[in-house]
């Protein structure tokens, strides 16, 4: 991934992270006018950790100094909690209406942002291990066996 990609990706990570501010307030408005306090506070708490990855992965993938080592682990999070709201939205969808809004935001929203999660993933994670080190040649497998002498 280019420089130029993985900017434009932070941007659109944080734009996204920023654009879920209003939806989680219109989420905690509707909480006594739907009747559905608990689950509304489910979804509240769910699109908060999202906001959460999504701002930290972006600024990560824009080279703020100190989430740069962390952005694999931000971007794998938050890729597995946009599929999983992705699922969830769809699985709980009331009614046909409902599978239908549910759908369009996991195609045109939810998924698009969890590849491009995974995008900056592969790159960050190659860099993150360095050639040679156990992690690579698989030694911290188990076995069986004693490890071998050192020589």
């Amino acid at each position: 991934m280019t420089s130029t990609s993985r900017h434009l990706s932070g941007i659109l990570l944080v734009a996204s992270g920023l654009a879920l501010i209003p939806w989680i307030g219109l989420l905690l408005g509707s909480v006594d006018v739907a009747g559905q306090g608990p689950i509304t506070y489910f979804w509240v708490g769910l699109d908060a950790v999202e906001m959460v990855g999504l701002l930290g992965a972006g600024a990560a993938a824009l080279g703020v100094a100190w989430l740069r080592p962390w952005l694999a682990t931000l971007c794998a999070v938050t890729a597995m909690l946009l599929v999983t709201d992705a699922v969830v939205d769809v699985s709980t969808a009331a009614d046909a209406v409902d599978v239908v809004i549910a759908s369009t935001m996991a195609v045109l929203a939810e998924l698009p942002l969890a590849v491009v999660c995974l995008s900056l993933l592969a790159p960050a994670t190659a860099r993150s291990v360095p050639p040679g080190s156990p992690a690579v040649a698989g030694a911290w497998l188990p076995t069986g066996r004693a490890p071998a002498a050192a020589t």
